[in-house]
């Protein structure tokens, strides 16, 4: 599996088991649907409005890159429930961006941003937080090997309660994996980070939403 598979089989709740080579799912068709990839061709204007908003390489510790292949954040075939969120279902326009940690087996995360109405903004936190949560308790097919999924929430006051931050813990047998999950808007603009790791400790991950959100 090369690099951008293995990183999207991670956000798509397949990075348990590091050795497959494909994804699928066994999720009830209600959560397998998919959500569209955001937007990455963007006007003048529009990539005026939403570039600086993006992180960059200087938000990261040493050692970290962005991926710069072509359709780095596609979710195609990803759950909904994790896809809209991804792609910050029913925003207006969108950008985003990818990055890979260093190390065998690295870290890594994506980012969109996002422009709204003000009033539409506000309320796609609900909608998003609702959709994600309707993976918990979900048990993924990875292959031959059953992947539970269970999400707990993050506490994290920089939100601003206009956002939510949470982790999604994802079990095969006796692996573990990661992802954080953030979300947030102020005014007419959202940004949504994720952090996939083999690690629970979100400090680094709550470091990088704090310049996210400084970002907006």
């Amino acid at each position: 599996m090369n690099r951008r598979a293995r990183l999207w089989c991670a956000v798509a709740l397949m990075v348990v088991v590091p050795v497959l080579t494909a994804c699928g799912s066994s999720a009830p068709p209600t959560t397998t649907t998919t959500a569209p990839a955001p937007t990455t061709t963007l006007s003048p204007s529009e990539a005026a409005a939403l570039q600086p908003l993006l992180l960059t390489t200087a938000d990261f510790p040493a050692g970290w890159r962005e991926d710069a292949q072509a359709n780095a954040a596609d979710t195609a075939g990803i759950p909904s429930c994790l896809a809209d969120l991804v792609a910050v279902h029913g925003a207006t326009d969108r950008a985003d961006v990818v990055f890979i940690g260093p190390g065998e087996v690295p870290a890594a995360v994506i980012q969109t941003v996002a422009s709204w109405s003000p009033r539409a903004a506000t309320r796609s936190v609900a909608v998003l937080r609702s959709d994600f949560y309707a993976c918990n308790g979900r048990t993924i097919a990875v292959g031959k090997v059953d992947t539970g999924v269970r999400i707990r929430s993050i506490p994290n006051p920089a939100t601003g309660g206009r956002g939510f931050t949470a982790q999604m813990v994802l079990t095969a047998g006796k692996s573990r994996s990661y992802l954080d999950v953030f979300y947030a808007v102020v005014d007419g603009h959202a940004t949504f980070v994720g952090w996939q790791a083999e690690s629970p400790s979100t400090v680094e991950f709550l470091q990088l939403t704090a310049a996210a959100l400084a970002k907006l």
